[in-house]
């Protein structure tokens, strides 16, 4: 049998050693590289494409885990995605599936789970657990839209953003939680407003309450 290789992106340390020693041994699958953020990850698929890239929702750089799935899948088709987060809500969930990925998964797994969902992904079935596929059924069953139209519209770290405002969050809170300099926050709500046609922050809470981005 045909190793899974696979390529790992998280900017917790911990996280990828703890996967590297899960892997020693492994006869099913490999981990070829590792990658800090979406940055580094480009960077290693010029050089080498994996089966499958096992993503971080939340990481620091310019793209989050959903932006960088929707770039990976439109430049690599071939490439499978399978995102392994420590929030597994349908704020994430959601997005997630619509960018490309095909696999969700919680990172207090076990082994043999990620192994099983690794496995899956990379024979072109999909893996979520039991409750993020009554999400999903839900989701469809409401036509795909309502509530979620703003994942169509923002990009997830604007979601991020727009939420983060909406809490009232200060610029320089929100680029310390996002790890992106205060300019940055600034250009992408310039972007956000520009997009949604908004004139002052508080159209921005109103928005983000209305599209439940928020449950102020």
């Amino acid at each position: 049998m045909q190793k899974i290789r696979f390529i790992l992106v998280d900017d917790h340390r911990v996280v990828r050693a703890g996967i590297r020693s899960m892997m020693i041994g492994q006869q099913m699958a490999e981990l070829i590289d590792e990658a800090h953020n979406a940055d580094e990850l480009f960077k290693l698929l010029e050089k080498e494409l994996p089966h499958v890239v096992v993503m971080d929702i939340r990481m620091p750089g310019s793209l989050s885990g959903i932006e960088a799935t929707r770039r990976v899948k439109k430049q690599y088709p071939k490439v499978k995605i399978m995102i392994l987060s420590g929030d597994t809500t349908q704020d994430y969930l959601i997005p997630a599936f619509q960018a490309g990925a095909t696999g969700f998964l919680n990172k207090d797994c076990s082994r043999d789970t990620f192994l099983e969902a690794l496995q899956k992904v990379y024979y072109g079935q999909n893996y979520f657990s039991e409750e993020d596929s009554g999400r999903l059924f839900h989701y469809f069953q409401q036509g795909g839209d309502g509530s979620e139209n703003y994942s169509s519209v923002l990009t997830e770290r604007e979601v991020e953003i727009t939420r983060a405002f909406a809490e009232g969050n200060s610029y320089k809170e929100i680029a310390d939680k996002l790890s992106i300099s205060p300019r940055t926050v600034e250009t992408h709500k310039k972007n956000i407003m520009q997009k949604l046609e908004l004139n002052s922050i508080a159209d921005l809470v109103r928005y983000a309450i209305k599209h439940k981005i928020t449950h102020l």
